[in-house]
């Protein structure tokens, strides 16, 4: 854990950095945070992969539920927007669509951790809103508007 703390302090410098104070959204385990932007929850965590001893920084964002109805084409139109995204990208989460963002935690300051932090925020309060009122009529009972005739 002591060769991860300066990534750690990287994360909440960044969090810091949003105006909210890191102590306040730390997990139960070291290297993990679960923030709120909004109406968004936006998890953040620093691990270190034992067995290659590579450290990662990881930002997610749950986007919506996956509907019953039109997966395939939620899931091409999902394919088809990972093409516009810098760093991002949509995935599935058991089931859940999600924005995730991953990458070596070695080099990482806190501008690139604060960066993609808003980052995942800025693509799940694009993208969340559009794809729910699209794909389950807004979380409202009904059909979903893409579906009907």
């Amino acid at each position: 854990m002591q060769e991860l703390k300066k990534y750690y302090n990287a994360v909440e410098a960044a969090i810091t950095k949003i105006g909210l104070t890191p102590s306040m959204f730390r997990g139960e385990k070291s290297g993990e945070w679960t923030v709120q932007r909004g109406e968004y929850t936006i998890w953040i965590d620093v691990w270190k992969d034992e067995p290659n001893q590579v450290a990662y920084l990881q930002v997610v964002a749950h986007v919506m539920d996956i509907p019953e109805e039109a997966q395939s084409v939620l899931f091409r139109e999902l394919l088809q927007i990972n093409l516009e995204l810098c760093g991002i990208a949509f995935a599935v989460h058991g089931e859940k669509v999600v924005l995730k963002g991953t990458r070596f935690a070695e080099g990482l300051d806190s501008e690139e951790a604060y960066g993609m932090i808003m980052l995942i925020s800025k693509y799940v309060s694009n993208f969340s809103p559009k794809l729910r009122l699209r794909y389950l009529n807004n979380g409202k009972p009904g059909v979903p508007p893409i579906l009907k005739q």
